[in-house]
């Protein structure tokens, strides 16, 4: 396709009518990989008069946004293509989320593609003014969409407590990434810790986990792993196996004795983490004696 590139540059540059069916006979024959080489040339060359014009065509069609968002073309060729295209529409993360909307809401769209392109807004967003289109995304029917969106507004925003209802969220993958999002938020830290502890009661281990290593970034480490020393025994395996996972994150040496008991828990899924838990803590305490 790279000589077609050439002969699209040229077609587009001195008759737009053959460049634009050009175009798009080539968007129809493989759209994602069309992009990624328009991407490629433009990082290349400098920008002409064949360039803008192919630019104009494709930031106007939905068909753009659709290939972009293509889970078979690898991340982060996606990700080149959108910083590309920025040069010629800067509020491109935005773009991409109006059509996400849409999409969400027609018929037969692939929930993969959904999931790339929240993928690509999270990765491109630059400050608040995507948080719009994002409480839209919050206000889905379907948990899992929410779950993606409370992640990014509590990323771009700084008013973490806007969101405060999330924490409650029926579905517990939308409240645990609403905790994860708090623990480098400092606003209100009184009222942060509040809500903290009432998530480290949740029902739901990964909330907990979330919550507890919240808890222990934001300076309440002896509550932390007092939690975590009994969550270790729990007579649930998820929540054993997301205690040894905390333990890892925090790189606190005094859970070593711990770990390496749940090390040989009965359930893969506990020795699975504590095993990778212990690696992590000797690798942060050699690192640590090295500085």
């Amino acid at each position: 396709m790279q000589s077609d590139i050439q002969q699209l540059m040229a077609a587009m540059g001195s008759r737009r009518e053959d460049g634009e069916r050009l175009l798009e006979a080539l968007f129809q024959r493989d759209s994602a990989a069309l992009l990624a080489l328009i991407a490629e040339y433009i990082s290349e060359n400098p920008v002409d008069l064949a360039v803008k014009r192919i630019m104009k065509a494709l930031l106007n069609d939905p068909g753009t946004w659709h290939a972009i968002c293509d889970p078979g073309l690898p991340l982060e060729a996606a990700l080149q293509v959108i910083e590309r295209f920025r040069s010629f529409e800067p509020l491109i993360e935005v773009r991409l989320a109006k059509w996400c909307l849409d999409y969400v809401e027609s018929p037969g769209r692939e929930q993969n593609r959904v999931h790339r392109a929240m993928t690509l807004i999270q990765r491109t967003a630059n400050g608040e003014r995507i948080l719009p289109l994002i409480v839209q995304f919050l206000h889905s029917h379907e948990s899992w969409l929410r779950s993606k969106a409370i992640m990014l507004f509590m990323r771009a925003s700084k008013n973490w407590k806007a969101m405060a209802k999330h924490f409650g969220d029926a579905d517990f993958r939308v409240r645990a990434n609403a905790i994860e999002m708090l623990w480098d938020k400092e606003e209100d830290p009184g009222l942060l810790r509040s809500v903290l502890l009432e998530a480290a009661g949740d029902s739901n281990n990964r909330v907990v986990g979330n919550a507890l290593l919240g808890l222990y970034r934001h300076g309440d480490t002896d509550l932390a792993a007092e939690r975590l020393r009994a969550m270790a025994v729990h007579e649930k395996a998820e929540f054993r196996a997301t205690a040894a996972w905390v333990m890892g994150q925090t790189g606190e040496p005094g859970f070593t004795d711990i770990l390496a008991r749940l090390s040989c828990d009965a359930e893969e899924s506990v020795r699975t983490n504590a095993d990778r838990a212990l690696k992590l803590v000797g690798t942060l305490v050699g690192s640590a004696e090295v500085h």
